[in-house]
């Protein structure tokens, strides 16, 4: 498996090298809003998942093919919860010895209230955790958590991390309309985002294609009275703009590079035809029917705009879950 991806355009990081440590939906949750579809190794044990030092091997030799002055961050994210990994804190304390890029992990935060999970994270430059919800129901509609993990955890281990870490927290909150982005839901998701004292605050919308059918943006009304209920925060109701490199010599190892981004970064499919013709492929249109017809990327609809997403078989699983 690659461990390594990109580097992508963030709308928060800038241009980002990903590092992926956990397999292939790998989580501690099954958020009705995730672009990666439901999650299926549904777990809450930490595990070290793959060899550290084939890890580090290919960081070393993907960071060698790259300018690294172009590269704002190395993001530990990936198609998973990247803290069940117990090789995070090897991971990221490693990097920030051997290279001079600053770290950031992007986390459910799930597992903040694991003492070893916060001082793992103690090295990184800015860690990226969710909070979605501020009531225990609200929590289990939107994020589906383990059956070990309640918010009051999740609360309690923010506001332990904020008072022991020396970093940035760029704390996120994911708007689902119908769900969580009423007036008094927000209040109280800003309650307990007043206990955890993030340095930042990103309000997001849906915009990539998400687990659930029914999961929409909320309406615009509903977006300006975040700006009113969370002072200062950032509003991400837009898609990440800028380019995105596809290394390969031929078609094959094109075709290979673009599924390990699609696997993790689900793209729109006009974002990918732009980026084959800037490697001069000669028919853009056709190489993506081709890709498609292998079977590991399909396209997707979502508010009207076309995704190429990887396919994942076992996303085909019942879960039994209905619109809330």
């Amino acid at each position: 498996m690659p461990f390594t991806f990109g580097p992508l355009p963030s709308r928060r990081l800038g241009m980002s090298l990903g590092i992926d440590l956990v397999p292939n939906k790998t989580c501690n949750y099954t958020c009705v809003y995730c672009q990666l579809g439901r999650t299926t190794n549904y777990t809450n044990t930490r595990a070290s998942y793959f060899d550290p030092e084939k890890i580090w091997a290919e960081i070393g030799e993907k960071l060698q093919k790259l300018d690294i002055k172009e590269i704002n961050y190395i993001t530990i994210v990936g198609n998973g919860e990247p803290t069940l990994s117990l090789d995070i804190g090897w991971c990221i304390r490693k990097i920030k010895r051997e290279y001079s890029l600053p770290v950031a992990v992007i986390t459910n935060g799930a597992l903040l209230y694991v003492p070893q999970v916060r001082a793992d994270l103690a090295a990184a430059d800015v860690v990226l955790p969710t909070l979605d919800a501020g009531t225990e129901d609200i929590f289990r509609i939107i994020n589906r958590p383990h059956n070990e993990i309640t918010l009051n955890k999740v609360i309690s281990g923010l506001e332990e991390f904020r008072n022991q870490y020396n970093g940035q927290i760029w704390l996120e909150v994911m708007l689902v309309r119908d769900v969580n982005d009423s007036p008094q839901k927000m209040h109280l998701i800003a309650d307990a985002i007043h206990r955890c004292n993030p340095d930042r605050i990103y309000v997001n919308v849906p915009i990539r294609p998400p687990a659930e059918s029914w999961v929409h943006v909320p309406s615009l009304q509903a977006l300006h009275m975040a700006k009113k209920i969370f002072p200062g925060c950032h509003i991400i109701d837009f898609p990440e703009s800028g380019y995105i490199d596809l290394p390969g010599q031929n078609a094959t190892e094109l075709h290979e590079n673009l599924v390990q981004i699609v696997k993790r970064h689900p793209l729109k499919e006009t974002k990918i035809l732009e980026i084959l013709k800037r490697k001069n492929c000669a028919n853009p249109t056709y190489f993506l029917e081709e890709a498609l017809s292998l079977g590991q990327l399909r396209e997707f609809t979502y508010e009207g705009v076309f995704y190429i997403q990887f396919v994942d078989r076992e996303d085909e699983k019942s879960w039994n879950l209905k619109e809330p």
